[in-house]
């Protein structure tokens, strides 16, 4: 990878953070996990080929306080290879990398600085010996103000820091870090190695655990009093962001939205269905005895008719018809007419129930339903 694809990475990490911070401000920050640091040792030992060709000493170059160097100034041309020693990955791989490396370099004669390269050698233990590496380089890194040959020690100028080198996602459980250098001079002021990882999360009722970042889709699990309408899933990014969601869960009946959540209906509001809206206030004349309703039942006196929509406010029977009145058509039939009742209960519509009860005439015995020699017809109202 040359110079422009490094700096082309570092370009799309830094967009991508931006947006995220920009955009998504409900996103937790991605946690870094840290796996080395050489400013945080006190010696490092490494392994240098040809031997002594790279060299530790201690020094504040580009930190406050001393750790170890490794310099590797030679009058004589050729490669030297600095091997570190095993880094562990934790959890037993499977990690996206980082690099973060300070370096500074010696000018040269010529106009084209000799390259910095940085290889990476798995293992799932250290490595003891080192053949010559056939390694593809995966950085090749240059300073863009090296220091001249007249100075003791390079300068604050001078250091070349990187941020975000990508090293790939590495399997094994470990790794060697790899460095080659052929110019006159270079210091390597620094070395850091970590990863990022997607925090837990909780987005749209669908919540994630937290996971590694470079990982592949990671399912969700829908939260409590929501239902998996399709399966939540989502990519922890490498820089530690969570992808868009992919999948819904919505509310069960009774519930609605709160802060990515399903929590229960107050007393006094229901929902009927699972989706995303919110809970409504009962429909008149109706109540709910407590939380998480999924309907208001009618209050005493009240009733709703057989198929009424939930949404409907409850009723209470009409009063009776008005001005009833009795025609005789002819011996075997009559005529019943009657007037809207006064109050109508809350409804816009009424039904009426005509029955026939008979007895003989002074026989003293029961009222009987009519038999099914009657029968009703009905004709349109003037």
């Amino acid at each position: 990878m040359g110079m422009t694809a490094v700096s082309t990475a570092i370009l799309r990490f830094s967009l991508c953070l931006w947006m995220c911070l920009s955009i998504t401000c409900e996103q937790p920050s991605p946690e870094e996990e840290e796996l080395f640091s050489t400013v945080k040792q006190t010696k490092l030992e490494w392994s240098s080929t040809p031997a002594k060709a790279w060299s530790e000493v201690r020094m504040k170059l580009g930190s406050e306080t001393e750790h170890p160097v490794y310099q590797a100034c030679s009058s004589k041309s050729g490669p030297r290879t600095l091997w570190s020693g095993w880094i562990s990955q934790k959890d037993a791989g499977g990690h996206t990398l980082f690099l973060d490396l300070t370096f500074a370099q010696e000018d040269e004669a010529s106009s084209q600085l000799s390259p910095l390269l940085v290889f990476v050698q798995e293992s799932h233990r250290p490595i003891r010996l080192f053949s010559s590496t056939n390694e593809i380089n995966l950085l090749e890194l240059r300073a863009p103000h090296p220091f001249h040959e007249t100075a003791s020690l390079p300068d604050k100028q001078n250091l070349n820091v990187n941020q975000g080198l990508p090293l790939g996602r590495r399997l094994q459980k470990g790794l060697h870090l790899g460095f080659s250098y052929s110019g006159p001079c270079l210091f390597i002021a620094s070395v850091r190695l970590y990863y990022w990882k997607c925090p837990g999360f909780v987005e749209h009722q669908a919540s994630f655990e937290r996971a590694d970042g470079g990982s592949e889709l990671v399912s969700g699990a829908c939260v409590e009093n929501s239902v998996e309408i399709s399966p939540p899933r989502r990519e922890c990014n490498t820089n530690g962001f969570w992808g868009p969601l992919q999948g819904q869960c919505d509310c069960l009946p009774g519930h609605q939205e709160a802060r990515e959540l399903c929590v229960a209906c107050r007393a006094g509001t229901y929902k009927s269905a699972i989706g995303s809206g919110g809970c409504s206030p009962c429909p008149p004349n109706s109540k709910t005895d407590g939380e998480g309703a999924v309907e208001c039942e009618c209050m005493l006196g009240y009733s709703r008719v057989s198929g009424d929509p939930t949404e409907m406010g409850c009723s209470k029977p009409p009063s009776s018809p008005q001005k009833v009145r009795v025609h005789r058509v002819s011996d075997s039939s009559l005529e019943l007419r009657w007037d809207p009742p006064f109050d109508l209960g809350g409804r816009a519509e009424v039904w009426y129930d005509v029955q026939c009860w008979e007895t003989e005439q002074d026989s003293g015995e029961e009222w009987q339903p009519c038999g099914d020699a009657v029968r009703f017809s009905q004709t349109a109202a003037n």
